[in-house]
């Protein structure tokens, strides 16, 4: 899962009640953002007169590292993966000029400052770093990391392109190049470090704000033209293709990608075919696989969905689906993820709605433009999303029964919220539309996959609505899925 709110911005009473709630639930990691302008406040004028120790953690005012800190030691301290995606915008010096204001936040982060920054970052997470201040204990290892944030949209990186050029996708190569050297010296590399972190949309304007689609992004990193065929002469010139071989090979364990398919259903890819959601998320394996043909990129990378969701209405009117379509749309998309065998995870983008933009004015769209995609609402109330996270459930029409030619259903679905490693059953229910009976369906189905995945084939004589229950000796005792139709 991924609050960024809840778990750095809130204070420590609201993180350590997300976290619990996290847990309830199921969540195995949690993703937050490691901001590099966050970390490097009030160090503009230390490194303007001088002090250019970018790569040692007391560089950085000890009270920038304290909501990460607690994080890291608050989310072991729940049973929880501490995830960390390290990644600009960073503070002024850290970037080159930019050719107006608008643009200067993002544009050309200079990649060995980025690097030494990352070192400082894996310095105090090694394991072995002692914070002043906390009484010589040391601070926790953190193994599961990620550079950079969708470098492919201008709001994280600028030019997206220059001249019709892509340029973004050169400066990412630097920049993940550095920081994963950077994580190397620090003890880390062994750990598992992502690269990617794209987003799911771009657009075809070409210009220094145009955000990239993912398809575009993946190729030009790795020097390969819309063909898949490598880039020679004045092209690969124009794109520093000779960066990949001073570099060698991008040393990424995954490649995360935020499969967003905004309103469309999970199942409905995007009108541009360069563009990647949940519905063609083996476009993504598709790409990456041309590219390690090359040597510069492992093949058979897997990837990371790490940030996925729906906003809901309410509150949201402008981007909002109902409560229930939310549900629906994040089991389905639950189980696009486990159909492929290259997804090794799944990420709920977020736990609680975002409050809206009080700056702006109340009910406009701006003032909606932060997120409402949480499993509760802003006030605490638990949406119709949350039982389907901790209980994912899709049920489709399956083929008819060879003896008796009835209909039948094909149903899958986890147990989220149940410890791993475990033995159990679920039961598999059934009433029919307009009805308020249930009836059992079957024998109760195994639970044998550790993570809590099944699947099952029932008989559905008629048409209905389905759920599955679990029961069990120890708390909740009693836990439903979301109620679903067969293929929604």
């Amino acid at each position: 899962m991924m609050d960024d709110d809840l778990m750095l911005y809130r204070g420590d009473a609201q993180r350590a009640d997300a976290l619990a709630k996290m847990k309830s639930v199921g969540v195995d990691a949690v993703r937050v953002t490691v901001l590099w302008s966050v970390l490097g406040e009030r160090t503009d004028a230390k490194y303007a007169a001088g002090s250019r120790n970018l790569d040692d953690p007391k560089f950085y005012p000890r009270g920038n590292w304290v909501r990460y800190d607690n994080f890291v030691r608050d989310a072991y301290q729940a049973g929880i993966v501490p995830y960390l995606d390290v990644t600009g915008p960073g503070p002024a010096y850290a970037h080159q000029r930019a050719p107006s204001a608008k643009d200067q936040k993002t544009w050309k982060p200079k990649a060995k400052l980025f690097g030494q920054f990352v070192q400082a970052v894996g310095t105090r997470y090694s394991g072995t770093y002692r914070a002043p201040g906390s009484h010589g204990s040391r601070l926790p290892k953190v193994a599961l990391w990620s550079l950079w944030n969708e470098p492919n949209q201008p709001g994280w990186l600028e030019p997206q392109f220059a001249g019709g050029i892509p340029v973004a996708p050169t400066l990412y190569r630097q920049l993940f190049a550095s920081g994963r050297a950077a994580l190397e010296t620090t003890g880390h590399g062994s750990d598992v470090i992502m690269g990617g972190e794209t987003a799911p949309i771009g657009a075809d304007s070409g210009g220094k704000r145009s955000p990239m689609a993912p398809k575009q992004f993946i190729r030009e990193l790795f020097c390969l033209g819309p063909d898949g065929q490598p880039y020679s002469g004045s092209a690969a010139s124009r794109r520093h293709c000779s960066d990949l071989d001073s570099i060698g090979q991008l040393r990424m364990n995954a490649w995360a990608h935020h499969p967003y398919t905004k309103k469309r259903p999970p199942t409905e890819p995007d009108p541009n075919p360069e563009d990647i959601t949940i519905a063609n998320i083996q476009d993504v394996a598709d790409v990456l696989d041309q590219a390690a043909k090359g040597g510069h990129l492992a093949s058979g990378l897997p990837i990371v969905s790490s940030e996925f969701g729906y906003q809901t209405n309410p509150p949201n009117p402008f981007a909002g689906l109902s409560q229930e379509d939310q549900a629906t749309r994040i089991n389905i998309g639950d189980h696009l993820a486990f159909n492929n065998p290259r997804v090794m995870g799944q990420t709920q983008f977020e736990l609680r709605d975002a409050p809206p933009d009080r700056k702006q004015r109340k009910g406009s769209r701006l003032y909606w433009r932060t997120f409402q995609s949480g499993l509760f609402t802003l006030g605490g109330d638990a949406k119709p999303s949350l039982a389907a996270y901790a209980m994912p459930l899709d049920v489709n029409p399956g083929p008819p029964d060879p003896a008796s030619g009835q209909g039948t259903v094909k149903v899958w679905g986890q147990l989220r919220f149940r410890p791993r490693g475990i033995v159990d059953q679920v039961q598999m229910q059934f009433r029919l539309e307009g009805g308020t009976a249930w009836v059992n369906v079957g024998a109760p189905v195994a639970v044998t996959n550790p993570l809590g995945f099944y699947e099952a084939q029932e008989p559905a004589p008629f048409a209905g609505i389905w759920r599955a229950a679990w029961v069990g000796a120890d708390p909740p005792y009693v836990f439903v899925s979301r109620e679903a139709h067969a293929g929604s």
